[in-house]
């Protein structure tokens, strides 16, 4: 059951009719992508994940309601989260060296990768 509420919440983040916009803003592709990404790297305890995840769904319901910046902050928000996850005295995400993959750049490529589907979302890239 440890796994059941990540991938509830997976499912719900990407089956949320938030995915498709009136304002012809389709960033569904790029979403489902930050989702996998996320759930792919290697976690310490399991409220990380889940909460990275979260923000992916409020990231997606502020930009059906055409509310770019907000959409952008909480992008940016998972960025800086992966990050201190990484950079912590004692790391708290782990990339899975032994398949050579390194999940925490996926991360935050997706990351980048949607926010270049935002509207106005290149100035928020976080460099």
């Amino acid at each position: 059951m440890k796994f059941a509420l990540p991938a509830l919440t997976i499912a719900l983040a990407l089956a949320a009719p938030v995915l498709s916009y009136g304002n012809d803003v389709d960033c569904s592709a790029q979403f489902s992508a930050l989702s996998g990404a996320i759930d792919g790297a290697k976690y310490t305890n399991d409220r990380d994940p889940m909460q990275l995840q979260g923000k992916v769904t409020e990231a997606s319901g502020k930009l059906a309601l055409d509310k770019y910046a907000d959409s952008e902050q909480k992008l940016v928000d998972i960025s800086d989260k992966v990050k201190a996850l990484r950079d912590a005295r004692k790391p708290k995400i782990f990339d899975d060296t032994a398949t050579l993959s390194n999940e925490i750049e996926a991360i935050l490529d997706a990351v980048d990768d949607a926010l270049t589907c935002i509207p106005g979302g290149l100035d928020s890239l976080p460099h």
